[in-house]
C-alpha cells in the first residue's frame, strides 16, 4: 500500500528543531500569495531568458520559413507530453498514479520552475501541485530526481557518438563503453537502496521499491523523448538548407544530446541558457556554416521557451476546477 503524509508513532514533542523551520516554510509555499508571486518570478525569469540577443532571436526566426518553426514546435510539444509520461510511470510505479490530466498539468506548470537558476525548482514546483492531489512531496521529488537522472543518462549516452565524431579533444574512445554504466544505476537493485536511505535521512517511511517494469516504462517514454527532441533540430536544420544527410541526423540526435547534457550541468544558467546556445553552434558547425548554425541555435531556443510556457498555460487553464486524487497503483 502507498504511504500517507506523516510519521505513525512521531508526535510533536520528538519533532527536531530542524524540522519546525522546515515545517514553517513548507506552509509559506502553500500560500496564495507565494504561488502567485513565485509564478510571477518564473514568468519574469523566462522573459529575461527570451530577452538576452533579443534582435539576434527575432533575425534568426525571421530567417527559417514558417513551416520550419511549427514544425519544430510541434516536436517540441509532443516531447513534453511524452516526458511527462515518464515522470507519471516512475510516480506510479512508486504507489501514486495521477490520471493522464493531472500528471501532465503538475508536470508542465512545475517544468517552469527550470528558467530559475539552481536547477531545483521545477522539482520543488511538482512536488508541491502534486501535494495539492495527495502525493507526499518526498516521493514526488524522488519520482522528478529518477525520471531526470534516466533522461540525463539517456542523453548522455547519446551525445557520446558526437563527441567521438567531432574529435573533441581529451574524449576516449573507452568513453563509449562506459557512459552506458550511468543506466546501470537505475536498475531497481542498486536504486531502491537509494531512495531508502534517502527516506530514513528524512525520517519518512520507505518509498514502495521501483520495479523493473516501472523504469523500463519510464525509460522507453524517455527515448521517444530524445527523438523527439532530435526531430525538432532536423526540421530546424532543414529549413536553413542543411543536407538531410548522415552527419545532419548525427548532429540532430547526438550533437543536440551533448549540447542539451552540458546545459543541464551549468546549473546557475536557467534551463541551461548560453551554455547549450554554445555547444549546439559548435557542434552544428560540422553541417552548416557559423551564421546558420546561430539561426538554428536561436531558432532552437525560441521554440523550446515558447512551448514550455504554451504548454504549461494550456494545461493549466485544461485542469481549473479540477481536484483528481491519486488512485493507489495495482500491486505487480
Amino acid at each position: 500500500m502507498p504511504y500517507r503524509h506523516g510519521v505513525s508513532g512521531e508526535g510533536p514533542a520528538r519533532a527536531s528543531r530542524l524540522a519546525r523551520p522546515a515545517a514553517a516554510g513548507l506552509a509559506v509555499t502553500r500560500t496564495t500569495a507565494f504561488r502567485i508571486g513565485f509564478l510571477a518570478l518564473t514568468l519574469a525569469a523566462v522573459a529575461a531568458v527570451l530577452a538576452v540577443d533579443g534582435g539576434a532571436v527575432a533575425a534568426a526566426t525571421a530567417r527559417l520559413p514558417p513551416w520550419a518553426l511549427l514544425g519544430s514546435a510541434g516536436c517540441v510539444v509532443g516531447q513534453l507530453l511524452v516526458v511527462s509520461m515518464a515522470w507519471r510511470a516512475v510516480l506510479a510505479d512508486g504507489g501514486w498514479r495521477l490520471d493522464v490530466r493531472a500528471a501532465v498539468r503538475v508536470f508542465l506548470v512545475g517544468q517552469l520552475g527550470k528558467y530559475l537558476p539552481g536547477g531545483i525548482w521545477n522539482v520543488v514546483t511538482q512536488a508541491e501541485l502534486a501535494a495539492d492531489r495527495g502525493v507526499p512531496r518526498l516521493w514526488t521529488v524522488s519520482a522528478s530526481a529518477v525520471s531526470l537522472g534516466i533522461s540525463v543518462a539517456v542523453g548522455g549516452i547519446l551525445a557520446v557518438p558526437a563527441l567521438l565524431a567531432l574529435s573533441v579533444p581529451g574524449v576516449p574512445v573507452a568513453v563509449v563503453g562506459l557512459v552506458p554504466l550511468g543506466l546501470a544505476a537505475f536498475h531497481p537493485r542498486l536504486l531502491n537502496p537509494l531512495l531508502g536511505l534517502g527516506a530514513r535521512l528524512l525520517r519518512r517511511p520507505a518509498p514502495r521499491p521501483l520495479s523493473a517494469r516501472g523504469v523500463t516504462a519510464a525509460l522507453g517514454w524517455t527515448l521517444l523523448s530524445w527523438l523527439l527532441l532530435a526531430g525538432h533540430q532536423l526540421v530546424l536544420l532543414a529549413g536553413i538548407g542543411a543536407p538531410l544527410d548522415a552527419t545532419t541526423l548525427l548532429v540532430a540526435g547526438c550533437g543536440y544530446a551533448l549540447a542539451w547534457v552540458i546545459g543541464f550541468l551549468v546549473l546557475f544558467a536557467p534551463a541551461g541558457a548560453g551554455a547549450r546556445e554554445v555547444t549546439l553552434v559548435a557542434v552544428l558547425l560540422a553541417v552548416v556554416p557559423r551564421p546558420e548554425a546561430l539561426v538554428v541555435a536561436l531558432a532552437s531556443r525560441l521554440v523550446l521557451t515558447v512551448a514550455d510556457v504554451a504548454a504549461a498555460g494550456l494545461a493549466l487553464a485544461a485542469g481549473r476546477g479540477r481536484r483528481s486524487q491519486p488512485a493507489p497503483a495495482t500491486d505487480r
